[in-house]
């Protein structure tokens, strides 16, 4: 048994030291690996671009979850205030899925007031989507250890097709072809999310699959700095669009109708609130970069009433339990908005909009899985105001985060063998 894990860990560890220096700095998987399919007949998408990377249930899925409260959590000390999180509500229940717990099982399977829910992260593509699971009659999703383009391919445990995350679609099996359901599904940073929902629910970790302490280590250290890519592609570095933004910028998709619209972290940096019309749709763009943070809201309220010219606006004046020391904006009726989307001042106080879809990923997996996007700022529609306030400051107890001025370097090397030996021998028999 010990010789099989250490031969396991050999192989995989030759895997990942496939060179990254080459002059496209794209790092290509052999495509000799592969071994999924007989003919293209069989796949959705070409059957050759399907990489196999790990056996089935090799990163096992959390399939009976626990949950602490914020004061369990934050008296534990294991999520920083900085943490990334999933942030998703059901029925008015708040839940937190920390990335350093999705890093070790990319799915969690839950059953949340009668809904059965699939909340999913690829770490490869950075990439955060929940999914309802009726259209696969509730089947229990689990990790094929295969990849399309870095990105997550699930499988459900009912009818073994496996699916694309990004796609949202089943790319092999008997369901191929059928889409699943997205649910709105939030990133952010912890502080953010419990400022916003301190009676949130967060995911622990006592998962009974790795011991707890297993999850202080980031099997991906670094990957989201380095301007590379791990495995097989079809990013071409030196054409656009795919060239206008470094490889693991993260991005804001948003989806109306059949139009997508693209929307890179360093450019929403520079506009806290964006008038923009999407398939024929005016959406509000609302960002706070201190926290990661963007959502999309359609400014028509509940009586067809249609709201226009949101602008950035200023704190003052305004109680800190209605703003949540988070961005307001001010609509053109002078009404002022919180990051709920609820009114908290003017004409319009007590109403609130209606949050959008969105999801982020990295600009590489984006402009890949989304080719015909149309791409903030180039192709916005309405004139653009840069933020007049800065977002970054004067906020209590916080330092100055700004992403521009953190001078991170992008050296840091990712031990992807890490990852790998711990879910081989820390895995529960």
């Amino acid at each position: 048994m010990k010789s099989s894990i250490l031969l396991i860990i050999a192989i995989f560890s030759l895997l990942f030291m496939i060179p990254t220096n080459n002059t496209s700095g794209l790092a290509m998987y052999p495509a000799n690996n592969v071994n999924f399919h007989t003919s293209d007949q069989d796949c959705l998408i070409p059957c050759n671009d399907i990489i196999e990377l790990l056996p089935r249930d090799a990163i096992p899925s959390i399939d009976q979850p626990t949950y602490r409260t914020v004061k369990e959590e934050d008296e534990d000390g294991y999520l920083k205030d900085t943490s990334k999180i999933l942030g998703l509500i059901v029925d008015g229940v708040h839940f937190a899925y920390p990335y350093k717990i999705l890093n070790y099982h990319e799915i969690v399977n839950d059953n949340i007031g009668g809904n059965d829910l699939a909340i999913t992260y690829c770490p490869l593509t950075g990439s955060g989507i929940s999914f309802n699971r009726s259209p696969v009659n509730n089947s229990e999703f689990g990790v094929s250890g295969r990849l399309y383009e870095n990105n997550l391919i699930m499988y459900d445990r009912n009818t073994e097709s496996y699916w694309s995350q990004m796609m949202a679609t089943s790319i092999k099996g008997e369901e191929i072809g059928n889409a699943l359901q997205t649910i709105l599904t939030v990133e952010t940073r912890w502080r953010a999310w419990k400022s916003l929902y301190p009676e949130t629910l967060v995911l622990s970790r006592n998962t009974q699959i790795y011991n707890p302490t297993s999850y202080e280590t980031n099997p991906y250290l670094g990957y989201d700095l380095r301007n590379s890519i791990r495995f097989k592609t079809s990013y071409d570095l030196d054409v656009e669009p795919y060239n206008l933004y470094s490889l693991k910028t993260n991005t804001m998709i948003v989806q109306i109708n059949n139009e997508t619209m693209l929307f890179p972290f360093t450019e929403l940096s520079s506009y806290s609130v964006i008038n923009e019309v999407i398939s024929g749709t005016p959406v509000i763009i609302v960002t706070d970069p201190f926290n990661d943070l963007s959502l999309a809201f359609s400014p028509k309220l509940n009586d067809g009433k249609l709201l226009s010219e949101f602008t950035q606006a200023a704190f003052e004046g305004l109680d800190p339990e209605d703003t949540f020391n988070l961005p307001v904006y001010r609509d053109s009726s002078d009404t002022i908005w919180n990051f709920k989307g609820i009114a908290i001042k003017g004409k319009h106080k007590g109403e609130q909009l209606t949050q959008l879809y969105s999801y982020n990923a990295y600009w590489f997996a984006a402009i890949i899985f989304h080719p015909h996007s149309k791409i903030f700022p180039q192709d916005a529609t309405s004139k653009l105001v840069e933020n007049s306030i800065n977002l970054f400051n004067n906020r209590p107890g916080e330092k100055n985060n700004n992403p521009k001025e953190l001078g991170i370097s992008s050296t840091i090397n990712v031990s992807f063998t890490l990852i790998i030996a711990i879910y081989i021998i820390r895995r529960k028999k």
